[in-house]
């Protein structure tokens, strides 16, 4: 018994030996952060604040370019305008692939939210963005305007009808729905009730492909 329970204590300690080392990696960069969890990295933070409000503290309390830890996975953050123009023109072919949502996506069965541009990577990707970018031509995009400015002046209707009851509501929702009306219009060409029907299918289906469940989280720690 005695065996087990020090070669459980070594397998332990090997483990947490070499948890601290992939975690201590932008510090042996010199790149500053917040300090991760030895189990969780800096998870935790990312779902009780929310990724937009831990980038906005990180960045005044770090600088501009900043490490940080989303479960093991190592993420370099960069909002300083003179590198991003490197990453986005400069040297855009070494930054080609956008970050899996699941970092087992190649292992999963291929389903209808794994084909969006958002997601394909390398030269399915590529074969996709060629193809989504003839239609964002100049000339196509004056076209498009009427269609934009008719469903900007649906929402401005929406708001101001909310203004006239005093009632309270959620900016983000009206903002979705105002985004889906108008990529439903100007992509597809059809006419839809997203904005003004409160109970609408297309956009909780539309939700449903864009929601990434909590437990696909869980695949980051390991």
């Amino acid at each position: 018994m005695e065996i087990y329970v020090a070669l459980l204590c070594v397998a332990v300690v090997l483990w947490l030996a070499w948890r601290w080392k992939k975690l201590s990696l932008w510090q042996n960069l010199g790149i500053p952060g917040p300090k991760p969890n030895l189990i969780f990295g800096n998870l935790l933070e990312l779902y009780e604040k929310g990724p937009l409000k831990c980038h906005e503290e990180w960045v005044k309390k770090y600088g501009r370019v900043l490490g940080y830890f989303y479960g093991m996975k190592p993420v370099l953050l960069v909002t300083d305008p003179y590198l991003l123009k490197n990453i986005f023109i400069k040297d855009f072919n070494k930054f080609i692939n956008r970050q899996a949502f699941n970092p087992l996506h190649q292992y999963i069965p291929k389903d209808e939210r794994s084909q969006t541009v958002l997601i394909l990577q390398g030269q399915a990707w590529k074969d996709i963005r060629g193809v989504l970018t003839q239609a964002f031509t100049t000339a196509r995009m004056k076209q498009m305007s009427g269609s934009m400015k008719s469903s900007i002046e649906t929402m401005l209707e929406i708001l101001q009808e909310k203004a006239q009851k005093g009632i309270v509501f959620d900016i983000l929702n009206v903002y979705q729905r105002l985004t889906m009306d108008i990529i439903i219009k100007t992509a597809f060409g059809i006419q839809t009730d997203v904005q003004t029907n409160t109970k609408s299918s297309l956009l909780r289906a539309i939700k449903l492909i864009f929601n990434t469940p909590y437990r696909d989280a869980i695949t980051f720690i390991g």
